[in-house]
């Protein structure tokens, strides 16, 4: 850290930009995220939804600057009576640190109920889980429908002070250092109006150019050349780990038979008859970032114990391509692909879909050779073909493994 201070990193003198921009931190305005989702923001106040419960938890957002700072809400308040508001210090000395400073008592004596530093809520264990039918606000960093509890409660994300504020009023509001801030500028309806932070200066000559067309890439032994199978359109965008493989079950140990059964049950508990209506266990196919949230091998174990030959998305999380590899899931991308389904049998989210799975009477074959998919119909007509992002040879080889750990021990036993 002492030598990027010493050496700051610059760009060179004669670089190029396509967009400059200028953010003034002074006039970001408040935010909340949800429900249920981390995708849709919304400036906190502008929907004043009635909240029954509040977090201040985690590892994340549960650090002694937090506590203060929800303290600074809640100092001579107290939580609305309708409210529960859950307070759990990132660890112990943060919460002794917090004791010593007073902020720790402010949040007791507003009403704030103690729970052991630590995971818990956040991941839908022990006390405080959301439950069916109530809406909940957060200073967590993940919110996807079921994570805290019961896939039927709404939890929103915010910060500190906003979750401190909503827990006092018992609804979702600003924390009171922005109100007084923004009504004493222009009066109280530019609470509901986002200030804007973000200036915009004119491009340089430099044109943003389109991506080159993908190379091709050869295929190692053990990869396979090709694939077919009837497709499964799981069309939300975003679908989450805990979407796929529930957090509850994260801390038991399931058979290989168990862990093909719940998957997906917290992304659409229908899912299961639906992979048990086909003659043969089919291709997945979803919208952009699948697997987001948070690492868990199991989000790509199950799809093996359940027979999936492969996934197919527009994109994916980091962590689930790493994990997915490791754990030998074939993995696939094609965006012209994914936007045909979405036009064929509809998108949406975790949080909204109409038909989160839908048997779409397709088949997909995939010539690897030639990294591309085509599309029949029942009838074995083409009803399309499209690219596919090459698959790279580190991780083709993981695949052709069947995962990481076989591949070391093929990597050893050349060695020996």
């Amino acid at each position: 850290v002492s030598e990027l201070r010493e050496r700051p990193l610059r760009a060179d003198a004669d670089a190029s930009y396509a967009k400059r921009y200028t953010i003034d931190l002074g006039k970001l305005s408040p935010l909340t995220s949800g429900g249920n989702t981390i995708k849709d923001a919304l400036l906190a106040g502008a929907d004043p939804v009635k909240i029954h419960k509040a977090w201040l938890v985690s590892c994340v957002n549960a650090r002694a600057s937090d506590i203060a700072a929800a303290a600074q809400e809640l100092r001579g308040r107290k939580v609305a009576d309708h409210v529960e508001f859950y307070v759990a210090a990132a660890s112990s000395e943060v919460q002794a640190d917090a004791t010593a400073s007073g902020d720790w008592q402010v949040l007791l004596d507003a009403g704030a109920i103690v729970l052991p530093p630590g995971c818990g809520a956040c991941a839908g264990l022990g006390t405080g889980t959301i439950k069916a039918g109530e809406v909940g606000i957060a200073a967590t960093n993940r919110n996807f429908k079921g994570r805290m509890g019961d896939r039927n409660g709404i939890v929103y994300l915010a910060s500190p002070a906003v979750v401190a504020a909503s827990a006092a009023a018992g609804k979702i509001v600003p924390p009171s250092s922005y109100r007084d801030a923004v009504a004493g500028e222009a009066g109280a309806a530019a609470l509901l109006t986002a200030r804007s932070a973000l200036v915009e200066h004119p491009a340089t000559a430099a044109e943003a150019t389109g991506g080159s067309a993908a190379p091709s890439m050869a295929l190692v032994d053990g990869f396979p050349k090709t694939l077919k199978a009837e497709l499964l359109w799981c069309g939300a965008d975003n679908i989450s780990t805990d979407g796929i493989y529930h957090g509850k079950h994260m801390y038991n140990t399931l058979s290989p038979e168990r862990m093909a059964e719940v998957a997906m049950e917290n992304y659409d508990p229908s899912f299961q008859e639906t992979v048990r209506g086909f003659a043969a266990p089919p291709i997945l196919a979803s919208g952009d970032n699948f697997g987001t949230g948070s690492s868990r091998e199991q989000a790509a174990v199950c799809f093996r114990h359940l027979g999936i030959p492969a996934v197919l998305a527009g994109s994916y999380s980091a962590t689930y391509t790493r994990n997915a590899l490791n754990n030998g899931l074939p993995i696939f991308e094609s965006q012209g692909l994914t936007e045909f389904l979405r036009s064929r049998f509809g998108s949406g989210t975790e949080a909204s879909i109409d038909k989160p799975s839908v048997r779409t009477g397709l088949f997909a074959y995939f010539d690897l050779a030639k990294w591309q998919v085509e599309i029949t119909d029942a009838s074995d007509a083409v009803v399309g073909i499209f690219p596919l992002v090459p698959v790279g040879t580190v991780a083709q080889e993981l695949i052709a493994c069947g995962g990481l750990e076989p591949w070391i021990g093929q990597q050893l036993q050349a060695a020996s």
